[in-house]
């Protein structure tokens, strides 16, 4: 771990003064653990279109984490088909690094890395999940310029235990325990995670390998994914007022790359190792401060290797090792009418690639090839303070300024250092009409360098442009809530433009090229409504269509069409029964509109999805069967890219207390 010795230096001062200045509140005593003390957002410290989600919902059933996403109002989920491969989430047509995803606060996504890879997420031990279509709290992170998504995973203050078991079809096995325990000082959860999955679906290939001429249904082949994840969370509270936590997060897995050419001879794959920490100090002394101090690190260590096939660029075996670290410092004023909340971060990642497959990679004639080994090297510094005014009783007003520093070093070659400075600013009201009605508005500003992936290219398939451009972005959203039990409704409209837009596309080899648009403008309308029908019974849906127009580009016949493999309409809508000892939900989504491609050539095909759940509770033991995609819809995310039909999954659970 390489941290500065003055990042050392805040992260004790701000312990050893918590410690010193409050020593009256710091002896070990028993304490009666009632309620969590690191809630220090409210509502309005982030005033637009956030979604809570309690995930306790979904640990009886076997649901990828990203279809929960993916029910979500404005989020779109670009997939290769497959339990367990690649998925990166969309939201209001915001994609890739624009879209940051977090687990316990800690980034999914580097900051030289591409679009979090959640193909392999799962909900596991996860208590909630916190989505911001909007603004984002800048102690995540103050470049998420397209939203950001965060999961929890929080201890319990029982000594609950559960463990599962899911078989489905395409050979998919998937296990998982967890464990809770809790004392009269401290809270300790930890989990293991295995998975598994063929993923060998049959599908119709227009030009088999076999006979290119005469259409036919095959396997899909190298869709294969196997994974082993696990974590620990423990909680130790000093006091009432003060506690101290740390997460530890594992992850090693080998996912197939499915090639556009279906052959069994295609053995393109990835492997990853992954490892998270972080360490969190918080004391919180109510109507005066409270501190929250983090101290994060990863490491990843991924091996592309398609030597043995037509995937990508093809003949590489490339590693790419990953160290992250980040300091957090947050300080939070509560006051009568106001709330200050100041913080600090300081970040730093490395990422050192190495071709493997290429003798002269690491010698200087290796741009002979055009490979040679490189280091790249991102320092980011985030200076930020967000006010909260309480104008009147029914308005609240919360505004964010964040400043941000990148010094970049590519290929260790100090000629090439350069560093930015930019700003990030939100704006936001909340007015309460009348007792179940009220309004929320916010407007934005900031700016996102490309990442090194976009820059520089990286894993054989994505080729990068050195000559991109920061993203600039300036978004407005308006919202209209009314909350009556047992109905809830939401209406919102937002507009966001992008300047020097990144985006990507894939060719017909299946390789993504990046390109900067001049300009972009992402423009929404959202939906939501839910209610209880009866005691037993819950209905909720949502409706939404979005447009993300190229406004300017160099070429002008790409001016006023579409951005490839973005949808313009979304209905969604589930049914859910529950009368012990049975439950049941059913859901159902469509979606139509988009183009595959930025010359709007290529229709994207429209989506009828159906899914179902029948769960059968047994004291504290359940079993679930859930189907999958029962309309066998195969409209495809990516034009090459073949979608598994319909699927069925036994699911069985049983919990404890100790």
């Amino acid at each position: 771990m390489r941290l500065y010795n003055k990042y050392y230096t805040f992260f004790i001062i701000s312990i050893y003064l918590s410690n010193f200045l409050y020593a009256e509140e710091t002896q070990l005593t028993p304490i009666s653990i009632t309620q969590k003390t690191n809630d220090i957002f409210t509502p309005h410290d982030f005033i637009g279109a956030h979604t809570k989600i309690d995930l306790e919902q979904y640990q009886n059933q076997y649901i990828p984490f990203k279809e929960i996403l993916s029910s979500q109002v404005g989020i779109d989920i670009e997939s290769v088909s497959g339990h367990g491969q690649y998925a990166t989430p969309m939201i209001r047509g915001a994609e890739g690094q624009q879209v940051l995803v977090f687990e316990n606060g800690i980034p999914l996504n580097s900051l030289n890395g591409s679009g979090a890879d959640i193909g392999s997420l799962s909900i596991h031990g996860a208590t909630s999940l916190d989505i911001y279509r909007g603004m984002v709290p800048m102690e995540l992170s103050p470049t998420a310029i397209g939203g950001a998504i965060n999961i929890t995973k929080e201890d319990s203050n029982d000594n609950s235990g559960r463990i599962s078991h899911t078989s489905g079809i395409y050979n998919v096995h998937q296990s998982s325990i967890v464990q809770n325990i809790s004392t009269e000082n401290a809270l300790i959860s930890g989990g293991l995670k295995i998975n598994s999955a063929e993923n060998n679906f049959i599908y119709k290939e227009n030009q088999p390998v076999s006979s290119p001429s005469t259409p036919k249904f095959e396997p899909r082949h190298n869709n294969a994914t196997e994974s082993n994840s696990g974590f620990l969370n423990s909680t130790y509270y000093i006091s009432k007022n003060q506690k101290i936590n740390a997460h530890i997060n594992t992850f090693s897995g080998t996912r197939e790359i499915p090639g556009i050419i279906n052959t069994i001879n295609n053995k393109a794959n990835i492997t990853a190792d992954t490892k998270q920490f972080r360490f969190s100090h918080n004391l919180n002394l109510r109507n005066i401060f409270s501190l929250n101090t983090q101290l994060t690190y990863a490491e990843a260590s991924e091996l592309y290797d398609d030597r043995e096939s037509d995937v990508g660029l093809g003949t590489q075996y490339d590693s790419y090792q990953t160290q992250f670290d980040r300091v957090n410092l947050t300080v939070t004023y509560p006051q009568d009418k106001f709330k200050v909340i100041i913080n600090q971060q300081f970040q730093n990642e490395d990422i050192n690639i190495e071709y493997l497959n290429d003798l002269l990679s690491n010698t200087k004639d290796c741009f002979i090839s055009g490979q040679c080994d490189r280091t790249y090297y991102r320092k980011q510094t985030n200076s930020g303070i967000r006010l909260e005014w309480k104008k009147s009783d029914s308005t609240y007003l919360s505004n964010q300024l964040v400043f941000i520093q990148n010094q970049d070093s590519p290929f260790n070659n100090s000629s090439t250092r350069f560093e930015k400075q930019f700003w990030s600013f939100h704006s936001g009201v909340s007015h309460n009409i009348t007792d179940h009605t009220s309004f929320e508005g916010s407007y934005n500003k900031q700016l996102r360098p490309a990442s090194a992936n976009e820059l520089f290219g990286d894993k054989g398939y994505t080729i990068g442009n050195p000559d991109l451009l920061p993203e600039e972005s300036t978004g407005f959203e308006a919202m209209l809530i009314y909350r009556d039990y047992p109905n809830n409704i939401t209406a919102t409209t937002y507009t966001r433009d992008v300047i020097n837009s990144i985006i990507k596309q894939q060719n017909s080899q299946g390789i993504i090229n990046f390109d900067n648009i001049g300009k972009t403008r992402f423009t929404g309308v959202e939906l939501t409504f839910e209610t209880n029908i009866t005691d037993f019974i819950d209905y909720s849906g949502s409706i939404n269509w979005q447009s993300s127009e190229i406004i300017k580009h160099n070429a002008s016949r790409f001016i006023g069409n579409q951005l490839n493999n973005h949808r313009n309409w979304y209905f969604d809508q589930s049914l859910s029964i529950n009368t012990q000892p049975f439950s049941a939900s059913l859901s159902l989504s469509f979606e139509d509109g988009g183009y595959y491609d930025n010359q709007n050539l290529l229709n994207r095909q429209h989506k009828l999805n159906l899914n179902g759940n029948l769960t059968y509770t047994i004291s504290t033991s359940t079993i679930a069967l859930t189907l999958k995609n029962i309309t066998n819809d195969r409209t495809e995310t990516y034009v090459n890219t073949p979608v598994m039909g319909r699927s069925a999954y036994l699911n069985y659970n049983h919990t404890w207390s100790i």
